[in-house]
């Protein structure tokens, strides 16, 4: 089963490039900067566009909200095998959650976002250190918080696309 759903990702993954490459072309795609709107913007003009966008932000909601949930259930089962972090492990039975973790986990969410948003050039910075290796590795543009960032592979600190050289 596991060989089966990596196949089916992996030609999906392949199909939608696919797509994106017989839409735009090799130039339009690496002058881009939302290769699958504009795609669905030439067949199906703006409403396409806007369907895009709204199935993204969808997307992004159910990563938030997982995300949160997996975060907290994280902190629960610290709690519960940490004594020093025992508020963490106790359970509101009348909620069915474990409130003070997903407390923690917003506390922390919220502190992240706010400093990303306050210092964005010390989040770039911070990523940018992350890569001092001569291995490959990207460069980030973007913020962690912002759920959107994009990456340029590099190696040995030179950038392994062409349309970015």
């Amino acid at each position: 089963m596991l060989i089966l759903s990596l196949s089916v990702i992996t030609t999906l993954y392949l199909l939608a490039n696919l797509a994106l490459l017989h839409g735009l072309g090799l130039s339009g795609l690496a002058a881009s900067k939302a290769a699958g709107a504009e795609v669905l913007g030439l067949h199906f003009g703006a409403w396409g566009e806007r369907l895009l966008g709204v199935l993204v932000a969808l997307a992004a909601l159910t990563s938030i909200h997982s995300t949160m949930i997996v975060g907290a259930r994280s902190n629960y089962a610290l709690g519960r095998d940490w004594a020093l972090l025992r508020r963490l492990g106790r359970w509101q039975a009348g909620r069915g959650a474990p409130v003070n973790a997903y407390v923690l986990q917003t506390v922390s969410a919220s502190r992240w976002s706010s400093l990303a948003r306050s210092r964005p050039m010390a989040s770039r910075q911070w990523w940018s250190s992350r890569r001092r290796s001569s291995g490959p590795s990207c460069s980030w543009s973007g913020s962690p918080s912002s759920g959107c960032a994009c990456a340029t592979p590099t190696f040995r600190g030179r950038s392994v696309c062409r349309s970015t050289r």
